[in-house]
């Protein structure tokens, strides 16, 4: 059970370590300039902002999974939950929270104001916001490759014996 429960963990981390650096290496494919003799630029940021929903539902179901794991993990195998696991489960589900549910409308709503905005100031504005937002949200994705890179390693591991007695109590304990 410990082994099938440990390459579930590793596999889900896996795709949600390969979807995170897609989407920094492999989406700004889309606006290179080959791209750009087919495709005219505004709608290029249409088909990035369908990729990064889909990257936003990958990240919500990896951090699912990642949590029914790690209950899984701790309830059939009476494991302790490790502090450093939950805390980056936590905020790597944060930013996957905030990114989906706040930051991509926002910058979607940004796009379109800025190409297709009525008023040139509005246009102007929208512009410095979608390119401070699109820094931020770079930045962000850096720190959520950095969490995942050190998610995939404590799930892959192998425990030591140490690591692996159950937490809630031992035979020798009871024997006392």
């Amino acid at each position: 059970m410990a082994k099938l429960l440990r390459f579930i963990g590793t596999i889900n981390a896996a795709v949600w370590l390969g979807s995170a650096v897609f989407v920094t290496v492999g989406l700004p494919v889309v606006f290179s300039p080959e791209v750009g003799r087919f495709v005219q630029r505004p709608v290029v940021g249409i088909v990035a902002e369908n990729i990064l929903t889909r990257y936003t539902v990958v990240q919500y179901w990896c951090a699912g999974i990642a949590f029914i794991h790690l209950i899984a993990a701790t309830v059939l195998l009476g494991r302790r939950v490790p502090r450093l696991v939950l805390s980056i489960l936590l905020i790597l589900t944060t930013f996957a929270l905030v990114s989906g549910l706040w930051l991509q409308p926002k910058m979607a709503n940004l796009h379109y104001t800025k190409y297709w905005g009525t008023v040139p100031v509005d246009r102007v504005e929208a512009d410095k916001s979608f390119r401070a937002f699109h820094g931020g949200s770079q930045a962000a994705n850096l720190l959520v490759m950095i969490g995942l890179v050190i998610y995939v390693w404590k799930v892959s591991e192998n425990e030591t014996p140490a690591m692996a007695r159950p937490g809630f109590s031992t035979l020798r304990k009871l024997q006392s």
